[in-house]
C-alpha cells in the first residue's frame, strides 16, 4: 500500500504517465459528478410527479371488479375502522357535459362526501376562494349540497364563467333510456361555481367537484357509488395496507394505491432513469480506458523497481497488488472529486435554482439521497477494482 501511494503521488513519472493519470481520475470525477446530478434530478422529477398526482388522488381507491357502480350496502365499511385509516369518502366519477350560453365543454364530475375536502386539503389548493367560507371545509361542503360546484380552471376559461355570478348547466345522459324521437336524452340542472381549484394539469382541465348526494340525483344513481377513497395515516405502508385490505374484501372489489392509478407515469420515469444509468456506466467504462493505459505504461516504466522488489523477496502477487491498489487510488481520487462537485452543484441548484424548468420561472427540482451516493461509490469501487485487477494481471503475464 505504501509503495502504491508513492507511485500515485510520485513527481518522477514521465509526462505521459502523469498526463494519463490526471485524465483518468478527472474523467472518473466527471462521470461521478454527472451521475449524482442526474440521479438527484430524477429524484426531483419523481417528487414533483408525486406531489402533482398525490394532491387530488386518495392514497387508496376501491372500485368494483365487474361493474362500474355498486350499492353502498355491498361494501363492508366496518373494514375501514382500521388504525391505519385517517378518513374515507364514498364517491362517484362520471362524464358530463357543461353548457354556458353557446359554449360547451366535456367534464368529469366527482361527487364526494365532506371528508374528501379534508382528504385532498382542498382549501390549500384553491385559485379562487369562496368569500364567505374561505378555508372552512364544512362551510364549503354546505355550498356543494346546494346548487354550487367547484370547477377546474380549464373549464372556467372554456365557458367564460365568473365564480359566484355565472349560472350554467350540467348535463348527464339518462340511465337505461331507450332512445325515442323527440325525447330528451339528457338530464339537466343549473348550478353556479363557488370556487376554482388548482391540483394538477389533468384535473385542472376537466374536473367538477360536487356533493355525492347532488351527483347521485343528477346521474340517477340513487344509493350507488363508483369509488371509495381512503386516506391513510402517516407512516402506513400503502402497498402492505392495500394487500391486507384486498384479502379482506375478496375478489368482488379492486383495491389500488395512488402509484398503481398512475403506474404508467411512474414507470416511464423509472425507465428513463434506468436508461441514463446504463448510458453513464458505459461512459464510465470508456473513461476507464485511460486508467488501463495509465497502469500499463506505469507498469512498463517501473520494471526496474519491480525487479528490485522481487529481488528483496516480494512475490509476484504482492507486486501486482501494488499496481492494483495504485489503480484504486486513481479511482478513489476521481470518486471524491466527483462526489464533491456533484453535491455542490446539486446544493446550489436546490437553494438558488440557477437552472429553471422550461417556460416556468421555477428552479429544476433536485432531491439529494444518500442511497444515490452509496450506489455511485459501490459502482466506481467495483468497476475500478475489476479494471485495475484485469489490467495488471494481463500485463504481468505479458512481461
Amino acid at each position: 500500500m505504501y509503495i502504491a501511494k508513492r507511485y500515485f503521488f510520485s513527481k518522477k513519472d514521465s509526462n505521459i504517465v502523469a498526463i494519463l493519470t490526471r485524465i483518468s481520475w478527472i474523467g472518473m470525477a466527471v462521470v461521478c459528478a454527472a451521475l449524482i446530478i442526474l440521479l438527484s434530478a430524477f429524484n426531483g422529477i419523481e417528487s414533483v410527479i408525486q406531489k402533482m398526482y398525490g394532491k387530488f388522488d386518495a392514497h387508496i381507491t376501491i372500485t368494483h371488479s365487474k361493474r362500474k357502480t355498486f350499492l353502498s350496502s355491498e361494501f363492508n365499511f366496518e373494514l375501514l375502522n382500521h388504525e391505519g385509516v385517517s378518513t374515507y369518502s364514498k364517491g362517484i366519477e362520471e362524464l358530463v357535459v357543461l353548457q354556458q350560453d353557446k359554449k360547451w365543454a366535456n367534464a368529469r364530475i366527482v361527487g364526494v362526501e365532506p371528508n374528501y375536502l379534508d382528504m385532498v386539503e382542498y382549501a390549500n389548493n384553491t385559485l379562487v376562494e369562496e368569500p364567505t367560507c374561505k378555508t372552512n371545509h364544512t362551510c364549503l361542503f354546505t355550498l356543494l349540497e346546494q346548487q354550487y360546484v367547484f370547477l377546474a380552471p380549464g373549464l372556467v376559461d372554456k365557458l367564460e364563467i365568473r365564480p359566484g355570478q355565472t349560472e350554467f348547466s350540467v348535463l348527464a345522459g339518462k340511465r337505461d333510456m331507450k332512445i325515442k324521437q323527440g325525447q330528451e336524452m339528457f338530464k339537466k340542472t343549473r348550478v353556479q361555481c363557488a370556487s376554482v381549484f388548482n391540483f394538477n394539469r389533468e384535473v385542472n382541465e376537466e374536473v367538477v367537484i360536487w356533493s355525492l348526494k347532488q351527483a347521485q340525483e343528477l346521474l340517477g344513481y340513487q344509493n350507488e357509488i363508483t369509488h371509495v377513497y381512503i386516506k391513510l395515516n402517516e407512516g402506513v405502508n400503502h402497498k402492505e395496507f392495500k394487500k391486507e385490505l384486498q384479502e379482506e374484501i375478496g375478489g368482488n372489489f379492486t383495491v389500488k394505491t395512488n402509484y398503481e392509478n398512475h403506474e404508467m407515469i411512474y414507470k416511464t420515469s423509472q425507465s428513463e432513469r434506468l436508461m441514463v444509468l446504463i448510458i453513464m456506466v458505459f461512459v464510465f467504462i470508456f473513461a476507464a480506458i485511460n486508467l488501463i493505459a495509465s497502469l500499463t505504461i506505469q507498469y512498463v516504466e517501473k520494471q526496474k523497481d519491480v525487479t528490485s522488489l522481487m529481488a528483496i523477496g516480494l512475490k509476484k502477487s504482492d507486486v501486482q497488488r501494488v499496481f492494483i491498489f495504485n489503480g484504486m487510488l486513481i479511482c478513489f481520487a476521481g470518486l471524491v472529486l466527483g462526489l464533491t462537485v456533484g453535491y455542490v452543484v446539486c446544493f446550489a441548484q436546490k437553494y438558488s435554482g440557477f437552472v429553471s424548468m422550461g417556460g416556468i420561472n421555477e428552479g429544476f427540482p433536485i432531491v439529494l439521497k444518500f442511497t444515490d451516493f452509496l450506489f455511485v461509490v459501490i459502482m466506481v469501487a467495483s468497476l475500478g477494482l475489476v479494471f485495475s485487477w484485469a489490467t495488471v494481471k494481463i500485463i504481468s503475464r505479458a512481461l
